[in-house]
């Protein structure tokens, strides 16, 4: 019976190695197939129809913007404010050009007319505009021109006083004597 069962035993043994050895042929080939999840998707698994990037910026508009102007406010913080330079005119040269132009005047004529045509900064405008009108107002009190103004915040209107001839201008120093 020993040898029966020695027999038997070594039958059951040589049959249990060929069931490891079909299964590590089984776990080879298994090997060597496509991985679900992997390589092959499951039919019927949903897909997602968004695409996310990973790693992008996620930025709103508002936010974008205000980001924006904070940025140009700093790099306008650091440069110094520098005014524009601006020609203004004198009084002196205001009643140099009046006397000179008046005296070619026969009727009454604007006070802006007297004004350089060169002048296109509003500032400088205003600025060479008043000092037109303190020049008129100079030459009237010497006697030399006549001013006149019809209306509240109308044009002021001057000419030459009427038997004077044109004369050399009178500066505001002379004036002032």
């Amino acid at each position: 019976q020993e040898e029966e069962d020695a027999e038997a035993l070594a039958g059951q043994l040589a049959e249990r190695l060929a069931e490891l050895e079909r299964m590590r042929e089984a776990a080879r080939w298994l090997g060597t197939r496509p991985q679900l999840g992997q390589e092959v998707l499951e039919r019927g698994d949903p897909e997602s129809l968004v695409r996310q990037e990973q790693g992008a910026l996620n930025a709103e508009l508002p936010a974008l913007l205000r980001a924006y102007v904070d940025a140009l406010r700093r790099s306008n913080a650091r440069r110094p404010y520098r005014p524009k330079p601006r020609k203004l005119w004198t009084v002196q040269e205001a009643l140099d050009r009046l006397a000179r132009l008046v005296g070619h005047l026969p009727e009454w004529g604007e006070l802006q007319r007297f004004l350089p045509e060169t002048l296109l900064d509003p500032v400088e405008r205003r600025a060479a505009l008043a000092a037109t009108l303190i020049a008129g107002l100079e030459m009237a009190r010497g006697g030399g021109i006549e001013l006149r103004q019809e209306a509240a915040f109308g044009p002021i209107l001057l000419r030459r006083r009427p038997g004077e001839a044109a004369e050399e201008p009178e500066t505001a120093h002379d004036a002032a004597a």
